[in-house]
């Protein structure tokens, strides 16, 4: 079973690792597709090195929460929409990663002539709940979020691991995790805010979207790294499109929506090909 998951997982990434395209410019490409999403304005986008950005200063006035902005995606998408002026919010787990990444942002504004002073970070962790909890009160500088980007996540953890709440890591960090983050900012959101939830195409691993505890606390010898992870990334879609069909019954002008970047070389992206590589290797010779 663990070796017909790394052959889905080879044929689904291959393209990440084509030759002719670097780990970079495979960011940069997912970074502007995720960008072409959170932008419900295409006359303020350009495109820059054919890739899609916002015009400067387009995004002047917006502010825009990404979570897990410290790496990836995360970071390539605010790079770009930093340059469109917007005021950035990056989640990081800890003040080391969230100071590195607005330096990292800085510097590729400075790097394309941009001045944006208006890149900042908070500290979260999807991981604990209680945390989670406390962001309407740590974040009293936060009055209005135009755009949530529900990016943070975990891939396919190899051994099942519960976090202090008692759930499956997999399952809060990619989705409970940004459920409960994005009911108690609700208030903060414009009326017009747009909800963007980072999910994947990994969602055909899980056949059906479980409901008992097997999501939430599955059993050791139940755990299947890439089946669970295909269950967030499907929780990920379900819950685009009943907290989309909620607002509108609400009077909400929201738009809530969520995106398969494409394969993407991030770190996670490598460390999975390396494992799977090796586990090839080794059973082909055995």
């Amino acid at each position: 079973m663990k070796l017909l998951f790394c052959i889905l997982f080879a044929a689904f990434s291959f393209q990440a690792q084509a030759f002719s395209v670097t780990r970079r410019q495979a960011l940069a490409t997912a970074a502007a597709t995720a960008v072409g999403t959170v932008l419900w304005q295409p006359q303020n986008a350009q495109a820059v090195n054919g890739l899609y950005t916002p015009a400067p200063q387009s995004l002047i006035g917006q502010t825009i929460v990404i979570t897990g902005g410290t790496t990836g995606l995360g970071l390539e998408s605010a790079k770009r929409l930093a340059i469109g002026g917007a005021n950035i919010i990056l989640t990081a787990r800890t003040t080391t990663k969230g100071e590195k990444a607005v330096s990292e942002v800085q510097q590729y504004l400075r790097d394309n002539g941009i001045d944006n002073p208006m890149v900042s970070y908070k500290v979260l962790n999807l991981d604990d709940l209680s945390a989670v909890k406390k962001v309407p009160e740590s974040w009293n500088d936060v009055k209005k979020i135009d755009v949530l980007m529900n990016n943070a996540g975990v891939m396919a953890i190899p051994d099942r691991q519960l976090t202090v709440d008692g759930y499956e890591r997999q399952i809060q960090t990619n989705h409970l995790g940004h459920f409960v983050l994005t009911a108690l900012l609700q208030p903060k959101l414009a009326s017009d805010a747009r909800i963007v939830n980072v999910s994947s195409q990994a969602y055909q691993f899980a056949s059906k979207m479980r409901s008992d505890e097997s999501l939430w606390e599955p059993q050791p010898n139940d755990y299947s790294p890439w089946v669970q992870y295909g269950q967030t990334k499907l929780a990920n879609i379900l819950f685009t499109e009943e907290l989309q069909r909620r607002s509108e019954v609400a009077g909400k002008q929201w738009t809530v929506v969520s995106l398969h970047p494409g394969a993407v070389a991030t770190g996670r992206f490598h460390v999975h090909f390396d494992r799977c590589y090796n586990h090839f290797i080794f059973s082909m010779g055995s």
